[in-house]
């Protein structure tokens, strides 16, 4: 059960780090909730956020089985430590070799990839 709820987790969460990124041309509002959703995230234990999850929801109407609200938990947990690995890793890259590709697409494809 620990190896399926793992494994289902990790695949939710496989393509929300990268909306959590904060390339240059985003909107100062969308990088400020990424980096917002990032902070709390990993300012949290993740136990303290299954029980949110789990127990707190419910008393504002929102109710989820065990399995869904652990997927939940560990999901929104396991994307916001990956944006902050792609994130350095982005930051890492030196300047000159950043400005070489022209837009921010071949910058990723190009550069990072």
């Amino acid at each position: 059960m620990t190896l399926e709820l793992s494994v289902i987790a990790w695949r939710w969460q496989c393509p929300w780090p990268a909306d959590r990124i904060d390339p240059p041309l985003r909107p100062g509002g969308v990088r400020a909730l990424a980096t917002a959703y990032v902070e709390l995230i990993r300012g949290t234990p993740l136990l303290i956020q299954l029980f949110l999850i789990f127990y707190g929801l419910p008393h504002v109407g929102i109710r989820f089985s065990p399995m869904l609200a652990a997927i939940l938990g560990l999901g929104l947990n396991y994307s916001a430590y990956e944006a902050e690995n792609y994130r350095a890793g982005i930051q890492s890259i030196p300047k000159t070799q950043m400005e070489a590709a022209l837009r921010w697409h071949d910058r990723l494809q190009r550069c990072v990839m």
